[in-house]
């Protein structure tokens, strides 16, 4: 984003600014930046030019929720640039939006250096019911005795599966299909006993992409 190719500067004022989809509207690319639907924060390099005779600071959350106590970046007097790295989380599900706020008058420029998305990982019941602390799953089903289907909110075919049965390690033998599905988010999980025989139990799965 650039507020000099769009939407002018900030006067004592704030203003949310999209990270995914087409950003043309606040200085940015049609295109985006390729940040992706599942990103939770921003790897950025965050610009202020100060736009008045003394110089002031500017705050940066996620949109929607509470301002910090704490700025993000202190810029100088009128003409000068000041620029600062910065890890900002991102309003999700449907935004994906940080606001800036000063008390002063700013022109602001921000580019994308990376971003950081969440670890995919679930801890499943015999019955496929997932438990707190997952993370990235979308849903889960038992499809059948000791088969089970996990969907993650991202592609992982290229990701690396481990898994881990949690009551009877040792004995089951949990493994990952990840050829079963035509769904490039969905992993398949089968557990077997020491018979070679489908069995449903406590296992865990992990994603290394």
């Amino acid at each position: 984003m650039d507020t000099r190719l769009a939407g002018g500067r900030l006067n004592n004022s704030q203003r949310s600014f999209k990270a995914v989809g087409n950003l043309s509207g606040q200085g940015g690319k049609s295109s985006g930046c390729g940040v992706p639907s599942y990103a939770v924060a921003l790897s950025l390099n965050l610009v202020a030019i100060g736009q008045s005779g003394s110089g002031s600071y500017m705050y940066a959350w996620p949109a929607g929720t509470a301002q910090p106590v704490a700025s993000a970046i202190n810029y100088p007097r009128s003409g000068d640039a000041i620029a600062n790295g910065i890890t900002l989380p991102i309003t999700a599900g449907g935004s994906w939006a940080f606001t800036l706020k000063t008390p002063g008058k700013a022109q602001v420029a921000a580019d994308v250096t990376g971003y950081y998305v969440k670890p995919l990982y679930v801890v499943l019941s015999p019955s496929g019911t997932p438990y707190g602390g997952s993370s990235g799953v979308v849903s889960t089903n038992r499809i059948s005795a000791g088969r089970y289907e996990i969907e993650f909110d991202r592609n992982v075919r290229k990701c690396a599966a481990t898994t881990s049965d949690l009551i009877f390690d040792g004995t089951r033998d949990v493994t990952a299909d990840m050829t079963y599905s035509s769904d490039p988010t969905t992993v398949t999980v089968q557990v077997t006993n020491k018979d070679g025989n489908a069995e449903d139990t406590y296992f865990s799965l992990a994603m290394s992409c």
